[in-house]
């Protein structure tokens, strides 16, 4: 995802951008606008309505309201909706899944479908990319690295027709690690392929920060202990892990466990100097939490990553051989 991010951010004011129809670049801005701003004035109002975008509620949204005006919305941006004169036109939508099918779908339109038309300068930058792991139910959370774009901006004509297919090669990417995450996040009791609280929620999903004209993607996981309607809503334990990988810092973990208003915050920083860092203003995270009155258990730092789950046999299908 985040070289799709990387190389949209570059179109604005190019002669890349002349050459691309209007709406390909509208649906790019509508795409970037989702981004959830990391300059540091972050509430819980913000966190909840990047979360609800992340395009992880999309098709359970339509479902429950199809005939709201936000459904409506989604539904005409996915192209799943025509518009009056039957063509593909950018609406204004708050989901991220939804921005994701109108910009493939746009794409698509200009410049078909085929990969294999793809030349190989086109696909240099992206094949030389580090692969980001799937988003997989049990897994540790893994954040992306702000990508460097790979678009030649002063491209026209066929060139800029070749950088549109990697674009859509992008957002198909992109749109597939969504679904994984919606695969992931599914409630599955009958799942023994990995060992984690059973019966309780449990949500995956990734959000794009935006800083200045770089994009992170950090990864979430929340889940629930439980689903006994019969426990004291206060005892239900709440976990929160996340991953995000960005400078000055470097690789960075967290893990939240909450139980009513009680929190354990523990972090992980791959990189010592940072998690020295970390440990050096580990009291002001700690009056934080005071100030919003939680009951603080610990708040700790380490320096490496946190210990991998382990995974039983059977959790993953070789489906190419």
């Amino acid at each position: 995802m985040a070289p799709l991010f990387a190389n949209l951010s570059a179109l604005p004011g190019t002669q890349l951008a002349q050459a691309m129809p209007n709406a390909i670049l509208q649906a790019a801005a509508q795409l970037l606008g989702l981004r959830f701003s990391a300059d540091g004035n972050v509430d819980a109002a913000s966190v909840q309505k990047a979360i609800s975008q992340s395009g992880l509620f999309l098709e359970a949204n339509l479902a429950k309201g199809g005939g709201t005006e936000t459904a409506q919305a989604a539904l005409a941006q996915s192209g799943l909706m025509p518009t009056a004169s039957g063509a593909q036109t950018p609406t204004s939508s708050p989901d991220m899944k939804a921005a994701l099918l109108m910009l493939r779908n746009l794409l698509q339109s200009w410049v078909g479908d085929g990969d294999d038309a793809l030349s190989q300068a086109a696909l240099a930058g992206t094949a030389a990319a580090k692969k980001p792991a799937a988003p997989k139910r049990g897994a540790l959370p893994e954040g992306q690295k702000p990508a460097t774009p790979t678009i030649d901006t002063a491209a026209s004509g066929a060139k800029a027709a070749d950088t549109g297919r990697m674009l859509h090669q992008q957002s198909e990417a992109a749109l597939s690690r969504l679904r994984l995450a919606q695969f992931a996040s599914l409630s599955d009791d009958a799942d023994t392929s990995v060992q984690r609280p059973a019966g309780g929620p449990s949500y995956t999903f990734e959000l794009p920060l935006a800083l200045g004209r770089e994009t992170a993607i950090a990864q979430f996981q929340i889940e629930r202990d439980g689903k006994d309607t019969d426990v004291d809503p206060a005892e239900r334990v709440w976990r929160v892990r996340f991953a995000v990988d960005m400078e000055p810092l470097g690789p960075v973990h967290s893990l939240i466990t909450m139980r009513g208003e009680a929190v354990d915050v523990t972090l992980w920083a791959e990189r010592t100097e940072t998690a020295a860092l970390f440990s050096e203003k580990i009291s002001d995270l700690r009056d934080g939490l005071a100030r919003a009155e939680f009951n603080i258990d610990d708040v700790r730092c380490w320096s490496g990553k946190p210990a991998t789950p382990k995974q039983r046999s059977g959790a993953l299908v070789d489906r190419s051989t």
